[in-house]
């Protein structure tokens, strides 16, 4: 076992954590976006930048696996 543990921090806002988490409820962009009172095309901006800020494919679950994994979201 490594003594040295390494916690990787969250890079992503609030905001980018309640999507996801949306996203991992099975929610559509569209729904998301409705609820959160902005266009559609806003929230795949943010979906498209937390992907890049992860370094993960911009597929959705990916996006909500790798947030999972780290807890970044329950």
């Amino acid at each position: 076992m490594n003594m040295h543990t390494t916690v990787r921090r969250c890079p992503l806002d609030t905001t980018d954590k309640e999507i996801i988490k949306a996203l991992a409820e099975g929610r559509s962009r569209k729904d998301i976006a409705f609820e959160r009172h902005v266009s559609e095309s806003a929230i795949c901006q943010r979906i498209q930048s937390a992907s890049k800020m992860l370094r993960i494919p911009r597929k959705d679950a990916a996006l909500v696996a790798v947030a999972f994994r780290n807890g970044w979201v329950s």
